[in-house]
């Protein structure tokens, strides 16, 4: 192995491919490590899997990028036809009993989706899962950041604090996914093949002290290494429209 070049996944493949298909997640010298991060020292590397005995970290690190994938299929979906900008994703938990992503579709008349339209919607994740599509993590400076998302309002404004909350006080953390970049700390999954089941669930209206009024889009999931009865799933999906009452990014930021 390089340092500073070789990541967990290099580590999977010396293993055999099996052990690399169903690794989503590491834990190197005791800190939660994306797969295609490189390594930086000498450490003690354990991969983790959704079949774990606890799989509490990676069940977090599944709906966080589950997360960040709702805003690749909302920029994907629409294109040029309304402006999107998304907002964020605040971390929401499993028992809450969906991810969400917060965006604004500059529409000329209120949407309420048709569940047929949640559905195509969905379909641009399932889409994606079949492509294996990794999740990269990237670290760029603030300014490079700000460039960036510089058509993104919301981005920008969150950036100078997402910076000096960091251990330089200039830099930002980013993911990317196909050709989707978003602001993110993750940790996030190794690659969008570990996705089974993926639905969008609910779109909501919802007003945000300091962004106004957005949509609130709303979704459940289940790991590819995973099975679940069809009648369980659907009282999933039934509990992951209930509309979130989870804070948005710029709620915490305004409490910070």
């Amino acid at each position: 192995m390089n340092k500073g070049l070789s990541t967990p996944y290099n580590c999977a493949m010396h293993i055999g491919e099996h052990i690399t298909q169903k690794s989503a997640l590491a834990i190197v010298n005791d800190e939660l490590w994306d797969m295609h991060r490189p390594l930086t020292e000498d450490c003690t590397l354990q991969l983790l899997h959704f079949q774990d005995d606890d799989p509490t970290s990676l069940n977090k690190a599944f709906w966080t990028s589950c997360s960040f994938l709702l805003g690749h299929m909302l920029e994907t979906a629409f294109k040029d036809q309304y402006y999107v900008q998304l907002c964020g994703f605040p971390r929401s938990s499993i028992e809450s009993g969906s991810f969400v992503h917060d965006v604004h579709i500059n529409t000329p008349f209120p949407w309420n989706p048709t569940s047929i339209e949640l559905q195509i919607l969905g379909k641009i994740i399932t889409k994606l899962a079949m492509q294996d599509a990794k999740f990269e993590r990237l670290e760029v400076d603030a300014s490079v950041a700000q460039e960036m998302f510089s058509d993104n309002q919301y981005k920008a404004d969150q950036i100078p604090q997402i910076a000096s909350k960091s251990m330089s006080g200039n830099k930002v953390t980013l993911y990317r996914v196909d050709n989707h970049i978003d602001i993110s700390v993750g940790p996030m999954i190794a690659s969008s093949a570990h996705i089974g089941i993926f639905n969008v669930t609910a779109i909501h209206p919802h007003h945000c002290p300091k962004y106004g009024d957005i949509q609130r889009v709303q979704g459940v999931a289940l790991p590819s290494q995973l099975s679940l009865h069809y009648l369980a799933m659907e009282q999933l999906k039934e509990r992951a429209s209930r509309k979130s009452t989870v804070k948005t990014v710029g709620e915490i930021f305004m409490a910070a």
